[in-house]
């Protein structure tokens, strides 16, 4: 899209969840992202759909119609997590170019559920990405952790197991990222892996608790290097 739709909708999200945004400030992260190579600049390709100002308040109406609620305010851990998100985005790219325009942050992923009555449910990793080391491709899978329960974490972590015996085809790597590691959250890692390991052996996933900074040694124990090429993860 365009550098100043780009803002504006920015600004629109803002002002949806009761936040003060500086268009200024806008640009300038957009500018930071593009210098990056995280985001380019365009005009829309011929034929694309788009959704013209008309067309935005018409879904609006809709929404408002069927009683859609506004999305609640964000809490102080929903920050620290886009933060970390972003930190963790950022060194990722800067040690494994690959996985720039190839890495899908906080895209939702289906599930197979043969307990529901659909058949099928949604994860949303704060990151997926295929990467191919030497020993045979992998998919990356990263879960940034919001000082959750160690129930629900427990139970996040349980769906990558899931989406390994899913996709066998690739093993599965899941770094779970914090800026404040604990022995409880690092014992509810290596319990639920232990778990998988133990009633799920031929599963192949592995799990990893970390920092920001010290997921990219994580991935060079796991065979990834600088050069490592990477592939969309669906």
């Amino acid at each position: 899209m365009q550098k100043p739709v780009a803002v504006r909708l920015a600004m629109e999200i803002a002002s949806t969840w009761q936040q003060r945004m500086k268009a200024a400030d806008v640009r300038k992260v957009m500018t930071s992202w593009h210098q990056k190579r995280w985001v380019q600049y365009g005009s829309p390709s011929p034929g694309r759909l788009l959704i013209t100002d008309t067309g935005r308040e018409a879904l609006n109406a809709v929404a408002r119609a069927t009683g859609e609620r506004v999305p609640r305010q964000a809490r102080p851990q929903d920050w620290e997590h886009d933060v970390v998100v972003g930190d963790l985005v950022e060194r990722l790219a800067a040690s494994f170019p690959a996985v720039i325009g190839t890495l899908r942050v906080g895209r939702r992923t289906q599930l197979r559920d043969d307990d529901s009555s659909s058949g099928q449910r949604w994860i949303h990793p704060d990151g997926l990405v295929g990467l191919a080391p030497e020993h045979g491709p992998i998919l990356l899978a990263i879960e940034v952790e919001r000082r959750a329960t160690p129930l629900n974490l427990a139970r996040r972590l349980h769906n990558y197991i899931t989406l390994a015996a899913q996709r066998p085809e690739h093993p599965v790597r899941v770094l779970v990222v914090t800026r404040r590691p604990s022995a409880g959250r690092r014992e509810v890692v290596a319990g639920v892996l232990e778990e998988a390991q133990r009633h799920r052996p031929r599963v192949d996933v592995d799990m990893a608790f970390t920092t920001p900074s010290g997921a990219p040694r994580q991935l060079a124990k796991w065979g990834v290097e600088p050069e490592t090429s990477a592939f969309p993860p669906d």
